[in-house]
């Protein structure tokens, strides 16, 4: 296998278009976002999400989030929510956050290590939300990095984890912070600060 990389400002149609192809194909991505270079799949493939575990050296037992365009896009895949989530969206999202809710029965259990809970990212990037919008669906995903390492902030150093192992890295250095999304859960209606990232919760 030959990974293409795409640079995304030079090429936005194309890359699009190529990431939709690479993923209803059963095919895994490097992605940049607000924090850093993601590795993902289309979210109802198991053979791919099976991939990015073993490719990262991943623990089964650490679920991956979701990627969606908007939050009613991601309140097909939820169970019904209370205030407190739809709060933190409108203040937060497209943002760095990662907000934890329970799911429904529409996520398969491999992509949430059995859980009951799904992790919702709406990063703030115009691409990201374009692809999303036309895939039709989300995809899955995860940092870009081997587990317990460095996360890759440069499509050259995802390059340098993942080889010729993926189908596709999409490039745009520009985009990307360096610092992880905050991660926090809302469960019961009630909010908890999982981990402290790019987006300070006040």
């Amino acid at each position: 296998m030959t990974t293409e990389l795409i640079p995304i400002n030079s090429n936005y149609d194309y890359a699009i278009k190529r990431a939709i192809n690479v993923l209803q194909s059963g095919g895994l991505f490097v992605f940049p976002t607000d924090t850093v270079y993601g590795l993902g799949c289309v979210y109802n493939n198991e053979n791919a999400v099976r991939r990015i575990y073993e490719l990262k050296g991943r623990e089964f037992n650490k679920p991956l989030a979701a990627y969606f365009s908007s939050v009613n896009m991601a309140e097909k895949y939820i169970e019904k929510q209370g205030n407190n989530f739809y709060d933190i969206c409108r203040k937060y999202l497209p943002g760095a956050l990662t907000i934890v809710v329970t799911k429904n029965e529409i996520v398969p259990d491999y992509v949430t290590s059995s859980t009951n809970t799904l992790g919702i990212r709406i990063p703030d990037s115009k691409f990201i939300i374009d692809l999303i919008e036309n895939l039709g669906v989300p995809f899955v995903g995860t940092s870009a990095n081997i587990s317990n390492f460095p996360s890759a902030i440069s499509a050259e150093q995802a390059r340098g984890i993942f080889g010729n192992r993926i189908e596709l890295i999409l490039e745009d250095d520009q985009s990307i912070s360096g610092l992880e999304s905050t991660v926090m859960s809302i469960v019961g209606n009630q909010y908890q600060i999982l981990r402290q990232g790019a987006v300070i919760i006040v």
